[in-house]
């Protein structure tokens, strides 16, 4: 009885021993499914040039063809299956690689070159690339399961400030103003997350009012753009000129690359305005008839300051000018005066008109008319109202003097 229960156990042990070694054939040719006497072809990707490949790009690629089987595959034919926006002229989607021996795998494969470009509207992300061969023992064409990504990727997304709107045109200190801004996309794929600042500083004359330095723009489409405002307040004491105001501008695209636009700036113009006011000072009475030197003081009595400025006193039939008629005085800042001195000759009741040539801070060129107000006099007026002495007064009594003088003589001569 033992004898055959050891006998019963060797014969199980053995049983269990052919079935392991059943299942491990089995497992090792799952593992391995390529049969000893066939080819197997696969593809691999070895290359990508330019990677990422620009909307536009012509694009190479190299592919490595091994043969993983031990028999040869002739006359082997290769093609590559593109989806958009991949783009393969016809004469270059198929490949002759020619017989790829068994085992002909690692360096000693075979390398197919395909030169394909990349469509001008595409956008970024990635796109399917397939490939299929056929050999002269093949059926028909057989598709290999590996798929290629080509990657698409804008390399520079470029955003830009096109364009600057001012309003009103022409600031003037104190008062507010509207800015805005037009973001323009000239790339091929979206431009998100963009943010607009104003880079303000304490030497730039203005300062934002009602919002902040700062605007967000989620997202400007591929070729189009958009807007943003920004409210702004001018320093009341603000000179005129020409202000240049820095930006920065960062955004973003969907495949998470951030982007910083430097060197942005826009100029504001500010440009207060002159005004001019005149009077004659210092000046003894004003009588007609007569030559009379005359000064008049001109006020800048505007905000703007002004340059190059010339005033010509302008001929009238209130007067005549024996003086030469334009003076030359140059910059005249605001509050300031300067005056200016001129012969003439009274013949009626008129003002003096005075014509002013000036450039402004922005060399815009002005013309202004001022009229000098004046008082022109008779002799007998001027002596009436007491503003000057009677010159017929003053002859009698000299003559009454010298008569008591003569009369006085003549007393004393008959005594001697």
């Amino acid at each position: 009885m033992a004898r055959k229960k050891i006998g019963m156990f060797w014969a199980a042990a053995c049983a269990i021993l052919a079935f392991a070694s059943t299942f491990n054939a089995a497992l090792a040719a799952t593992d391995n499914p390529i049969a000893e006497e066939s080819s197997f072809i696969v593809a691999t990707l070895v290359n990508q040039n330019p990677d990422p490949a620009e909307p536009g790009d012509l694009v190479e690629l190299k592919i490595r063809l091994e043969n993983k089987g031990s028999k040869p595959a002739q006359d082997v034919i290769v093609e590559l299956i593109p989806t958009y926006p991949v783009i393969i002229p016809e004469g270059e989607k198929t490949k002759n690689a020619g017989t790829i021996l068994g085992r002909q795998t690692g360096t000693d494969a075979v390398l197919a070159r395909y030169f394909l470009t990349i469509d001008s509207a595409a956008g970024t992300g990635s796109s399917p690339l397939s490939i299929r061969y056929k050999a002269a023992s093949s059926a028909g064409w057989i598709v290999l399961k590996d798929v290629f990504n080509i990657s698409i990727r804008q390399r520079d997304l470029p955003l830009s400030i096109t364009r600057v709107r001012q309003q009103p045109e022409n600031l003037v200190p104190g008062k507010s103003a509207n800015i805005t801004l037009t973001a323009e996309n000239f790339g091929t794929s979206e431009a998100i997350n963009i943010r607009v600042r104003l880079n303000l500083t304490e030497s730039t004359p203005i300062a934002t009012y009602g919002s902040t330095n700062e605007a967000f723009i989620p997202l400007v489409n591929a070729k189009g753009k958009t807007e943003t405002s920004f409210q702004i307040i001018t320093n009341p004491e603000a000179k005129s000129g020409l202000y240049k105001v820095p930006i920065q501008v960062t955004y973003s695209d969907r495949s998470g690359r951030n982007y910083t636009l430097g060197a942005q700036s826009f100029g504001i113009l500010i440009g207060a305005a002159s005004s001019f006011s005149a009077a004659v000072v210092g000046t003894d009475i004003i009588k007609y008839g007569s030559r009379q030197r005359i000064t008049i003081e001109i006020v800048n009595s505007g905000l703007g300051d002004v340059k190059l400025l010339t005033a010509r006193l302008a001929k009238s039939s209130s007067y005549d000018v024996i003086s030469q008629e334009t003076t030359y005085i140059g910059d005249l800042d605001s509050g300031d005066s300067e005056t200016v001195t001129y012969d003439i000759i009274p013949r009626s009741e008129g003002p003096l008109v005075l014509n002013l040539e000036l450039s402004d801070a922005l060399n815009n060129k002005h013309e202004e008319r001022v009229e000098v107000p004046v008082k022109i006099y008779t002799g007998s007026e001027a002596s009436r109202l007491g503003l000057e002495k009677s010159r017929g007064k003053g002859l009698i009594i000299i003559l009454a003097i010298v008569a008591i003088g003569v009369l006085a003589y003549r007393k004393l001569r008959k005594k001697k």
